[in-house]
């Protein structure tokens, strides 16, 4: 639909980057974004209009990442993307220009918005699960920080 990879492609990729990056002892980053109330756009325009916009939302991110990087659809409304050689910092400005990029995309005139979290390999984890939990818990305190969010989207 998107484009971009699954959730299929995350575990077949990422315990080889892990391990290419444990080798020689370089940071890889992991990005949680999700969408900003994205079940409303479903329920108002319906489902077709919804997946031209998931479509909209992939090639902002495409345009947002480097060619390293790996994009993927990880669910629903959720994306991923895996950063090699990615430090916090660098992670934390990723996930600050993906934000502002998808609030050009647009839905009916309103910015569509994002929450994001960000874990990075391997002072937050040595694995996927572990990588993906932080950075999920990050994602859940962005979103419960974020004015204007609706808890049902939480």
């Amino acid at each position: 639909l998107t484009g971009v990879g699954n959730y299929r492609v995350l575990l077949q990729r990422l315990p080889a980057e892990l391990s290419h990056h444990r080798r020689h002892g370089r940071q890889l980053a992991l990005v949680v974004v999700d969408l900003d109330d994205f079940k409303r756009v479903n329920d108002v325009f319906g489902h077709q209009r919804g997946n031209r916009v998931l479509q909209q939302v992939a090639g902002s991110l495409i345009g947002s990442v480097r060619a390293s990087d790996v994009l993927l659809r990880h669910g629903g409304d959720e994306f991923c993307v895996v950063a090699p050689d990615t430090d916090r910092d660098h992670a934390e400005e990723l996930a600050a220009r993906l934000r502002q990029d998808l609030n050009r995309v647009k839905v009916e005139g309103h910015s569509l918005g994002a929450c994001t979290g960000c874990a990075v390999f391997p002072e937050d984890g040595d694995d996927l699960d572990q990588l993906l939990a932080l950075a999920d818990e990050r994602l859940r305190v962005s979103k419960e920080s974020k004015p204007g969010l609706s808890r049902s989207a939480v």
